[in-house]
């Protein structure tokens, strides 16, 4: 089983107003697609928390300048209690999206549409999908 379809797995869940919100929930109230972006760990570096929400702090910076609206959120390992706190983004497009993964070094970024949740793979354009 190779990366991506390991990160296929994750589950997503949106921060919003003091509330974890699953995102097969919260996607019901959009009509486009919701990219979920991370800085964390890149690679197969590990980062304190400090630099990880730093490096996470210059994405939501980038997406401000650029008009772009974001909810917090994180991506959990359903298998262990593995975490990362990731942004999602709502009116971006996809090859912006996939831009900004890359920059940060990251192998892939989820795409949710209703009703699925697609991992879309930042340096090899591969894509895996599964029902949310």
């Amino acid at each position: 089983m190779n990366l991506i379809d390991v990160y296929l797995k994750t589950e997503l869940f949106v921060i919003k107003d003091g509330l974890t919100i699953p995102i097969s929930e919260f996607i019901q109230s959009s009509d486009s697609a919701i990219y979920v972006i991370t800085a964390w760990n890149p690679g197969e570096a590990r980062f304190t928390l400090e630099k990880n929400r730093q490096l996470n702090n210059e994405i939501e910076h980038l997406l401000e300048q650029e008009g772009y609206e974001y909810t917090r959120g994180i991506g959990k390992d359903p298998n262990s209690k593995y975490f990362e706190e990731s942004i999602f983004v709502q009116g971006i497009n996809q090859e912006r999206a996939l831009e900004i993964g890359r920059a940060y070094q990251q192998a892939a970024i989820f795409e949710i549409k209703k009703g699925t949740q697609s991992v879309l793979g930042c340096l090899d354009n591969s894509r895996v999908s599964r029902n949310l």
